[in-house]
């Protein structure tokens, strides 16, 4: 099944924190770094911001025959003020406080989350 050609981990990831760049010195190529430039919901060049928020919840695959084959994604506010502990065994996205990301796999299938058998909609 094909994918949304529009949104995916990465963009959820610049929404909340900042986009990936290249940052360099001019005319010093071993100067070269890729950065994340701090203009995201939850970070910009203040630090932290947006701290009454403890998780976003993205889905890339919102099609009524695709609900039984991908969950959304949690993704973890590491500045939030409060913690989000629902949804636990859904996928997530865990922002380390200095930028890194580690994404987690679900541990539950779909079909249980909605109490449909596994092969749905065939």
């Amino acid at each position: 099944m094909m994918e949304s050609s529009f949104a995916g981990d990465d963009d959820a990831e610049s929404a909340l924190i900042g986009p990936h760049a290249v940052q360099y010195v001019e005319g010093i190529p071993d100067s070269v770094k890729w950065i994340r430039e701090p203009d995201g919901l939850w970070f910009r060049s203040t630090g932290p911001v947006v701290r009454h928020v403890p998780a976003a919840i993205v889905s890339t695959a919102i099609r009524p025959w695709a609900h039984n084959s991908r969950l959304p994604r949690i993704w973890h506010n590491p500045w939030a003020h409060a913690r989000f502990d629902e949804f636990a065994d859904f996928p997530t996205g865990i922002i380390g406080k200095r930028g890194g990301v580690t994404l987690r796999d679900a541990t539950i299938q779909p079909s249980a989350v909605f109490g449909l058998d596994a092969d749905w909609p065939h």
